[in-house]
Order: structure tokens, then C-alpha cells, then sequence
């Protein structure tokens, strides 16, 4: 039986079966058992020098530049370590002196086979499970919205304030940030409407400013504080002058806040106040919110009740039979995407407009989702 024969036909564990068989005849000659056990060890030492064709040549094979040859007395290196293990990487004259050595040997050898295959099982569960465990933990940090860093603030400037409608705060819900319903939204009265430069094209709909009032009689006494959030813009009014009436023309920075916030900081019958004001961090109870317009080719989403810095960058969808698709600043707080995604539930990747730490919403909306219904997930900024 020849080497390349042995690595066409059948793997060690077929050459050894046959060792055995060939050692078990009556009147195995030593000759036939040296000829298997040199076999074996051409093939341990065709592996270790690489010396492929010199030691093939001398038992008279030749490869002819046959490729598959090479290959398959190379993938039989592993085998190779057990026979080994299994002594027969010994002097070829103690092989032959031995009665019945494969049968000594065969079972060593089937137990290393054994062994080897058992610790590659093993290796192979360890790291799938250390995947699986990876998974897992990146996606409970997605869904708690863990962060880099918690938002720290900004420093403390000056502007002015007014208000708008009455005590109720009615005329305040909805808003050009599309908050809609204020209370709903989770924001309620301590809201304000922002000058043109402090809106920032929408990208501030949701930050919060500590405010208080400052250098006016009509202050109350210590200058206490409160903290608002931006669901609205203070449109200019080009027909009057910036300090006369258009508080809100640029380059003014100007709050107009709810007739509540504003009662909590001055008397409402000043009617304009100077502030000082710096952003804060917004402290939201609960997972980020997302309000679903659109129809089945586009989806319009509305973004509520963000923690941190309270602002959004860029946002993207991740339908569950989709890649992430990038969605697009519509206006306000709304982000849209161009993409039929019905019958598929919804994870949301958002970026913060002022931090940029990066959060994951995964599974935010079921499958079952529809335009018009507002869906709560657990990832929120810190």
C-alpha cells in the first residue's frame, strides 16, 4: 500500500484500522508491520521538513505535479500529532520488534483522536458563547442607553424673555418642534419658544436652559431659577425694531416662555425681562419616545422625551429585514425615511446634536406598528 494511495483513500484512522487488521492475521510476517510503520512515519516527517518530493521519491512515488497529492498528505497533520503522541515517532527497530503494535498502539491513539476532537468541541462552544455573551451585553447597553459621558451643561449667558398665553398654557401645546401635545410629550408647561439664532434650524428642539431673571425690579427676590424646554420657534418681526417689539429678530437671543415659567421666575406684568440662561442637562423619566407619521413608503418620526443633552444629530432606521438606512432632518424634531418598512419592527441608531455620543433604540416598535401611534423604547442619553 503506498503513501499517496493511504492519503487518497482514507484518513490515518483507515491506515491504522488496517495496521490492526494486517497485525492480527496468522502469520503476520515483522516485515509487513515495519512497512505500515515506516509509511507512518514518512508522512509525520513529509509534514515536518516539507521535504515532500525527496522522501516520496525514495520509496519510488512521484507526484507529476499533481496538487490534490500534496493537499491531502498535508491535511493529515493533525492525525500526524496523535500518532505521535501514540509512540510511534520511535525507533523504527523497537516498532519492529514489537509483537502487535498497532494493537498496542491503536487504542492511544484513538484516544488522543478522541480527546482532540473533544477540546476542539469545546473551544468552539467557548467561543460561540463569548459572541453570544458580547451580543447580549452590547445590546442591554443599547437598550439603557449607555453613554460615554453624562451632559455637563454650558456656560451661563445673557438674553431676554416674554411670554405667550395664559396661565393654562394652552395656546403653547403643539409647536414648530411637533411635540404636539405638550402634556402627552411628557414636557407639560415648562416650555419656551426660542429666537430664531437659539432654535438652530430645529436641532435645539429639545434642550433645556436653566433660566433665571436678573438686573430688574420685577425679578422675585433672590433670582430663583427654573428650567424649560424648547418645543417651539419665536418667529422675527421685521416690521418692528429688534428692541421694540421684535425680540425675536436675529441676532437677539430670546426666550418666550410659557406664561407658568414665566411666573416662576418674575412678575408677569413686566411683560420683557432681562436672563441670564445656560443649558443643562434635560432629566427625562423613561426611554426616548418616537411618534410615528408617514405611509407605507415614508416614514416621518417625531422624537420625544430625549435625556442628556435633549438634541438630535442624525438618526437612522434598522428595519428587521433591512440594513440601517440614514434618515434625513425633516423639520423641528422629525427625521424621515424614504423606505417601505411595514410588517417589520423598528430599531433606531440617534447621534446627539451637542455630545455626539451615539445610543441604540433596538426593537422600539413592533411590527405591527402604524402612523399615528407613539412608541416607548429603553434607550435614553444621559
Amino acid at each position: 500500500m503506498s503513501l499517496l494511495y493511504c492519503a487518497r483513500k482514507g484518513s490515518v484512522h483507515g491506515t491504522g484500522k488496517r495496521m490492526e487488521n494486517e497485525s492480527s492475521r496468522p502469520g503476520t510476517s515483522l516485515k509487513r508491520i515495519r512497512r505500515f510503520a515506516i509509511q507512518l512515519q514518512i508522512r509525520v516527517s513529509l509534514w515536518d521538513s516539507m521535504e515532500i518530493e525527496g522522501k516520496i521519491g525514495s520509496l519510488g512515488f512521484a507526484m507529476n505535479g499533481n496538487t490534490e497529492d500534496l493537499k491531502a498528505i498535508m491535511g493529515f497533520r493533525e492525525d500526524m500529532e496523535c500518532w505521535r503522541q501514540s509512540s510511534f515517532e520511535q525507533d523504527l527497530t523497537g516498532v519492529a520488534k514489537l509483537d502487535m503494535p498497532t494493537i498496542a498502539l491503536q487504542p492511544i491513539y484513538t484516544t488522543c483522536i478522541l480527546q482532540r476532537d473533544i477540546e476542539k468541541t469545546k473551544k468552539e462552544k467557548m467561543d460561540q458563547s463569548l459572541y453570544s455573551k458580547c451580543l447580549v451585553i452590547l445590546s442591554v447597553m443599547g437598550m439603557i442607553g449607555t453613554s460615554s459621558a453624562a451632559y455637563a451643561g454650558g456656560p451661563w449667558r445673557r438674553a431676554s424673555a416674554t411670554f405667550y398665553g395664559d396661565e393654562t398654557a394652552r395656546e403653547t401645546m403643539g409647536g414648530a418642534c411637533g411635540y404636539g401635545n405638550l402634556w402627552n410629550s411628557g414636557y407639560g408647561a415648562a416650555t419656551s419658544a426660542l429666537s430664531t439664532v437659539l432654535f438652530n434650524d430645529g436641532y435645539s428642539c429639545g434642550q433645556c436652559f436653566q433660566i433665571r431673571c436678573v438686573s430688574s425690579p420685577n425679578c422675585y427676590y433672590g433670582s430663583p431659577a427654573t428650567v424649560v424646554t424648547a418645543t417651539n420657534i419665536c418667529p422675527p418681526n421685521w416690521g418692528q425694531n429688534s428692541n421694540n417689539g421684535g425680540w425675536c429678530n436675529p441676532p437677539r437671543a430670546h426666550f418666550d416662555l410659557t406664561k407658568p415659567a414665566f411666573m416662576k421666575i418674575a412678575n408677569w406684568k413686566a411683560g420683557i425681562i432681562p436672563i441670564s440662561y445656560r443649558r443643562v442637562a434635560c432629566k427625562r423619566t423613561g426611554g426616548i419616545r418616537f411618534k410615528f407619521e408617514g405611509n407605507g413608503y415614508w416614514l416621518l418620526v417625531y422624537v420625544m422625551n430625549v435625556g442628556g443633552a435633549g438634541d438630535i444629530k442624525t438618526m437612522a432606521v434598522k428595519g428587521s429585514r433591512t440594513n440601517w438606512i440614514n434618515m434625513s432632518h425633516n423639520w423641528g424634531a422629525s427625521y424621515q425615511a424614504f423606505s417601505s418598512l411595514y410588517g417589520q419592527s423598528l430599531s433606531f441608531r440617534l447621534t446627539s446634536y451637542t455630545t455626539r455620543q451615539t445610543i441604540y433604540a433596538w426593537n422600539a416598535a413592533p411590527a405591527s406598528w402604524s402612523a399615528g401611534q407613539t412608541y416607548k423604547s429603553n434607550a435614553n442619553f444621559s
